[in-house]
């Protein structure tokens, strides 16, 4: 009975911080970011946001806390009794901190790595696809997995804090002294030694970094479970187009408006009754029926990608300095007679200048005079070695490669920053596709069918567009840095490319007995022939 008692309180001491890690992984979620044009743009900016700092402070709180209870708690060890110990053995003298405490508070510290790996690698985004299998059986089958990826992270960082602990002792016993050193006295210099040998505390120090490297990754399987999946967040409300339609307007957050986009494609894809509501909504709106509105913002996301694929090509329309507004001159006849309303014999005068006396200025001595202040130029400051220095040490860094590579703006990137919103393209590509190939059985009077060749004209003029930016970048894309020898396909592009594809093999395979009743435009002909003849990859 102690013993359940005794897990139950440590499971509920393990709750804490992983509630706390769960909570600020589900505030600091987003579907997609914009990708800085150079590696060093990138790290500078996933170093420097404060909340990444926060999450960085909270996984290294949460090691600490699962490892120190795991060995104070769980197990009942001594190695954390003493923070503090006596070099002679006796209760005389200084103390100092002991050194096998100070080992595994800074292996815990250093378990809070797991947090800059998360957020270098972005498995902080979303993921496009949610979890297909039943939760429970999503999390149990995956139990194999954390365990293993756990266990060997917490070897890489137990053997990464061993080599830093080897070399830099002195200095974390010298840093931590320095901390703790408020009010409590303290030698600056271990007398007594770390036991570098001691097996039996490293396999427990597996053990409880296998523990806490595992609750990080149960923390990031649980949220793509239970809450990276898209939820209709629009069907409760009786103006449910309404409310869609504002989320596909939402321009200022990014997130609301890409939940949006991800609901409506998963209308279109798999909810046959919101469907049908859709295509009923006929009510005449001031800019159209519910499909007309819905599809609208959709081609609205297409074709501002085309438009920033045309700005690379023919580059940024030069801005004109405005004009200054000229007031409107008011012209006065001169015969005209303006009536004063008042006695213009008995009212005084009121417009009076007041000059000043300086009569008193007049009679003063030489030496009360101020003398004019004659300005001197400043002697040049000298340069200071540790300048020079400095100065010497930039030079050399900006010769080397690696470094010009690490500041340099690459075509990779440049290709992937416009494509860096391509959770939007390929969820707004899917719901153009879906709402209109379901449109052949479910659209009961007919109104999808008379715009299938604008929609048409839309999915292949992006189809186009992204293929020739692939093939023949533009000049201001080929002049940059590359990234290595030979072609690379980039995924944010090959995405919104596959995504176009099945949405028009989708609406040709379902109208293909009537596809000469929907015309499209001469120059999109060819491209659409691909796809009738089923050519196109």
């Amino acid at each position: 009975m102690n013993s359940l008692v005794h897990t139950l309180l440590y499971s509920i001491l393990l709750f804490l911080p992983l509630a706390a890690l769960l909570m600020a992984r589900i505030s600091l979620s987003s579907v997609w970011e914009p990708i800085p044009p150079s590696d060093a743009a990138e790290t500078l900016y996933k170093l420097t946001r404060r909340d990444h700092v926060i999450v960085l402070f909270m996984y290294m709180m949460s090691g600490a806390w699962i490892v120190r209870t795991y060995f104070s708690y769980l197990q009942g060890e001594t190695y954390l009794d003493n923070f503090f110990i006596y070099p002679h053995g006796q209760r005389f003298g200084t103390r100092q901190m002991n050194q096998d405490n100070l080992f595994i508070t800074v292996y815990g510290l250093a378990l809070g790595v797991y947090a800059l790996i998360s957020i270098w690698h972005d498995t902080w985004k979303l993921q496009m696809l949610g979890v297909q299998q039943p939760k429970a059986m999503a999390l149990k089958l995956s139990l194999a997995t954390v365990v293993h990826d756990g266990g060997k992270f917490a070897f890489h960082v137990f053997c990464g804090t061993y080599v830093v602990f080897m070399f830099f002792n002195g200095t974390i016993y010298r840093l931590a002294a320095y901390i703790l050193s408020v009010g409590l006295n303290m030698l600056d210099t271990p007398v007594v030694g770390f036991s570098w040998l001691d097996l039996y505390l490293f396999f427990r120090m597996l053990l409880a970094g296998t523990l806490a490297s595992s609750c990080f990754q149960a923390v990031d399987r649980v949220f793509n479970v239970f809450f990276s999946a898209v939820e209709p967040i629009s069907a409760p409300y009786a103006n449910a187009h309404a409310c869609l339609l504002s989320g596909l307007r939402e321009r200022e957050h990014r997130t609301a408006q890409s939940l949006a986009y991800a609901e409506l494609a998963q209308i279109a894809n798999k909810d046959p009754e919101r469907r049908v509501a859709i295509f009923q909504d006929i009510t005449k709106e001031q800019d159209g029926t519910a499909y007309e509105r819905l599809s609208k913002e959709c081609i609205h996301i297409l074709s501002m990608l085309r438009a920033d694929i045309e700005k690379e090509y023919t580059g940024a329309a030069p801005k004109v300095a405005p004009k200054p507004a000229t007031p409107l001159a008011t012209t006065t006849s001169p015969n005209r007679i303006q009536v004063l309303d008042q006695d213009v014999l008995a009212a005084p005068k009121t417009n009076h200048v007041v000059l000043d006396d300086r009569t008193g200025s007049l009679f003063t001595y030489a030496s009360t005079l101020a003398e004019p202040h004659l300005t001197q130029p400043h002697p040049p400051v000298p340069k200071q070695r540790v300048f020079k220095i400095l100065q010497w040490l930039e030079a050399r860094v900006q010769r080397w490669g690696w470094y010009q590579r690490w500041l340099a703006v690459t075509a990779v990137r440049k290709t992937r920053s416009l494509f860096s919103h391509y959770p939007v393209l390929m969820w707004a590509t899917q719901a153009l596709g879906n709402l209109t190939a379901a449109s052949y059985k479910e659209d009961p009077y007919g109104l999808v069918q008379r715009d299938i060749s604008n929609v048409l004209d839309e999915l292949l003029a992006t189809l186009i567009a992204i293929e020739k930016f692939l093939r023949t970048p533009p000049a201001a894309v080929t002049k940059l840095a590359s990234t290595g020898s030979g072609k690379v396909m980039l995924y944010e592009p090959e995405v919104v490319l596959l995504a176009l594809r099945d949405s028009i093999y989708n609406i040709t395979t379902t109208f293909r007995d009537y596809m000469d009743q929907f015309p499209v435009r001469s120059e999109h002909a060819a491209k659409l022939n691909e796809f009738l003849q089923f050519t196109k990859e």
